[in-house]
């Protein structure tokens, strides 16, 4: 009979035989868990934040691949956690949250911050409890941890009620481990209608999930594909569960597939997807056969864990186990000869479309986000930890070979709640767990700015993090959509300028130099941070197409991989000129679509490139304000008016197409953005240009329209060559006088 203080100290003594080492919290007001602690060697962060407590818990998890504990105290600090449980909870961490509470006695009288606390974190995590009773606490710890470590791993909550903390706890035996509990991983049987699909299949793919993780030490994924001939994809969480370099690896999928990969998705005849959930952001943009015509195989150890979205056969069991024994039992096939040379022919083409656009961007003055990345890995040591946030340039990480997670690498990223913050105060927790390995946080100044309030906790308990801070202004995916949405940006001004934490870099030369400098401090144990200034339209690819909640556009017949796409002014769209913007609108889209066959005209994405009239919007507000710093990125009414008059365009003829209003992105942006729908359709462009660029009303504008084929149009007739000179006709030149294709 083993007797403690009070249930904090009962705590401290099973956390310490269970492993345990570190605490990540910020305690209630009566510091009992600080006296519990004090004398257990259990190591305390203390935050400044609940929230960054379980994010930098949950971090600890997701790199140890085992528990990791959070203490917080009652009412609004258990309220203030909640985001990081709804974080560790789509991450699958196993986070144990001990939480305060108000006493039973208490209940129900108005306490100090009384909270019905299990009502609100219950929906949130696989079990939540509360000790009423000092006999209780023992087994309720005991179960805590199965909860969390088995099945399909995720967070628990428990609470220990004010009374518990001076009452005394006997616990009658000695703690019994969570490990010892734990079932050897079970391998799912090989089925008949299962092996018959993978030996039928001649272009198969594996996609890897985030419950791969820790689970794929001895190469089973890798060998698994091999032996069937299969291209292998991972999600985002499931990231370094499989060296990137691998043969048959061709990046992560959905949201960011890789461009040059997309042939493989095309034409795929059978998906394997381990330990997947299948969301959205990894399924996005998938063919519409995929899940019907071409069945989904998923894996995972819980059922709950697997997707009711997909045709196709669902099995329960470890996902290294089941890949283990199915490989045995398919060992002996021949190679599929003919997807194997596509796969390698998308994995070149993609390496070759990334160094194109590597090239393109040195020729400018700008620092990229993909040039950061690529000074990171040059600097750091190749067994780093990437801790990743989810904004839209610091999704670049996100898109091989931009940023490669190579064999002795690790990933760190956010789940599909891509909870704002996270990265940053994950970091340290990734750091805590991982004290031999470089940590590199990969972060956006807004979700840098919210963690902020922890950087100081971070240089106290998790010395040796680098901080690369891309520096566009604030929140550039909301900032993205106020284009597209017709919002002026100095009246919603998610942008900003907040102050750099550390040395600031500006141009391509100061770059690398700054992060060597940063790297150097970090191997003396200190934190460093380096701020990159990047610009709000350097975003990665495909991400133009996507607006707010990133609904996907609807797959269409799609361009063979490689083909070089046509361009050609059309018929009946001669360069003319306007007295009114609403007259340019309504005449250029009532040419365009009647230049279209009609089965298709209805549903024909357009492209109104605006550069010209951004900038006489920026001067004519710099005329009007006392400062013309004030502006950022310029864009004014103008924006708004033609989006309306689009929509009011759209409602009367029918029009059903998505029109995308676009500013800042320079010509060869535009053409690639546009090459990329015309993966899927026919698509038009139209460039404006203000007439009068000193007007302070409406300037008139010229327009000059252009038309990109696909194979839903054999051909759009051409029309006579003396079109109006303009940035984009100009880029088109430029391409295709070296592509070979008439312009």
């Amino acid at each position: 009979m083993t007797s403690f203080p009070g249930a904090w100290h009962a705590a401290a003594d099973y956390l310490r035989c269970a492993g345990v080492s570190t605490l990540f919290g910020l305690p209630g007001d009566d510091l009992a868990v600080l006296r519990a602690v004090r004398d257990s060697g259990l190591r305390m962060v203390l935050c400044r934040d609940q929230r960054n407590a379980a994010f930098m818990a949950t971090g600890y998890a997701l790199q140890s691949g085992g528990p990791a504990v959070c203490v917080v105290g009652k009412g609004p600090a258990t309220a203030n956690a909640v985001t990081g449980l709804v974080e560790a909870r789509a991450s699958g961490a196993p986070v144990v949250v001990l939480a305060g509470g108000t006493a039973v006695e208490r209940r129900g009288t108005g306490a100090f911050q009384e909270l019905d606390q299990l009502a609100v974190v219950a929906p949130l995590v696989k079990w939540a409890h509360r000790v009423d009773h000092a006999d209780r606490v023992g087994p309720a710890l005991e179960k805590a941890f199965l909860v969390a470590t088995s099945g399909a791993p995720g967070p628990v909550y428990l609470e220990f009620p004010d009374h518990l903390t001076a009452t005394p706890v006997r616990v009658s035996r000695p703690w019994a481990s969570h490990r010892a509990a734990l079932r050897a991983p079970a391998a799912a049987p090989l089925t008949a209608e299962v092996d018959q699909l993978i030996r039928a299949s001649l272009r198969p793919v594996v996609l890897v999930g985030g419950g791969m993780r820790h689970h794929n030490g001895e190469g089973v994924v890798e060998r698994f594909a091999t032996t069937v001939s299969a291209a292998i994809f991972c999600t985002a969480s499931g990231r370094g569960a499989v060296p990137e370099r691998q043969a048959l690896f061709c990046g992560l999928s959905g949201l960011y597939t890789p461009p040059g990969t997309e042939r493989l998705w095309q034409e795929a005849d059978l998906v394997i997807a381990v330990g997947s959930r299948l969301e959205e952001t990894a399924t996005t943009g998938w063919p519409e056969r995929i899940g019907s015509e071409v069945p989904v195989v998923q894996v995972n150890v819980e059922a709950a864990e697997l997707s009711t979205e997909y045709g196709g056969h669902r099995v329960l069991g470890d996902g290294a186990a089941t890949l283990a024994a199915w490989t045995e039992a398919l060992a002996g096939q021949p190679p599929r000869e003919p997807w194997l040379s596509t796969v390698a022919r998308c994995r070149d083409r993609a390496a070759a479309l990334a160094e194109s656009a590597l090239a393109r961007m040195r020729t400018d003055e700008h620092v990229h986000v993909a040039e950061v990345l690529a000074a990171v890995e040059a600097v750091t040591p190749a067994d780093r930890v990437l801790v990743q946030e989810n904004g839209l340039q610091d999704m670049w990480s996100y898109f091989s070979p931009y940023y490669v997670c190579g064999e002795r690498g690790g990933s760190v990223v956010p789940s599909e709640q891509t909870a704002l913050g996270f990265g940053a105060a994950a970091a340290a927790g990734v750091r805590l767990a991982a004290p031999d390995r470089p940590v590199v946080a990969f972060v956006g100044d807004g979700a840098f700015t919210l963690f902020h309030a922890d950087l100081a906790t971070v240089r106290r308990e998790a010395a040796g993090v680098l901080y690369v801070v891309l520096r566009n202004g604030g929140y550039g995916w909301l900032h993205a959509q106020l284009d597209r949405n017709g919002l002026d940006p100095v009246r919603y001004p998610f942008a900003s300028d907040p102050p750099p934490q550390g040395p600031r870099v500006t141009t391509r030369a100061e770059l690398e130099p700054a992060l060597r400098r940063a790297w150097a401090a970090c191997a003396r144990g200190e934190v460093a941070v380096v701020d990159v200034d990047v610009r709000l339209t350097d975003t990665p690819p495909g991400m133009d197409d996507l607006h707010g909640e990133f609904p996907a556009v609807p797959p269409r017949t799609g361009l063979a991989l490689g083909a070089t796409v046509p361009w050609r002014p059309v018929a009946g769209l001669v360069p003319a000129q306007y007295p009114s913007t609403t007259a340019a609108v309504g005449g250029t889209l009532a040419a365009a679509l009647a230049a279209v066959p009609d089965d298709v005209a209805p549903e024909v994405p357009l492209l109104v490139v605006a550069d010209a009239y951004s900038k006489w919007a920026a001067r004519r507000f710099a005329r009007r304000c006392a400062s013309t710093e004030r502006q950022v990125r310029p864009s004014d009414s103008t924006g708004l008016e033609t989006s309306e008059l689009i929509r009011a365009f759209a409602i009367s003829h029918g029009w059903r197409g998505r029109c995308h209003l676009v500013a800042g992105l320079g010509a060869e942006r535009v053409l690639a953005l546009a090459e990329r729908f015309a993966a899927r359709g026919p698509v038009l462009v139209c460039e404006v240009t203000p007439l009068d660029e000193d007007a302070l009303g409406d300037p008139g504008c010229a327009v000059v329209a252009l038309a990109m084929t696909s194979p839903s149009v054999a051909d759009l007739p051409p029309v006579e060559a003396d079109a109006m000179p303009g940035a984009l006709l100009a880029a088109l030149a430029r391409r295709s006088s070296t592509a070979g294709v008439p312009a």
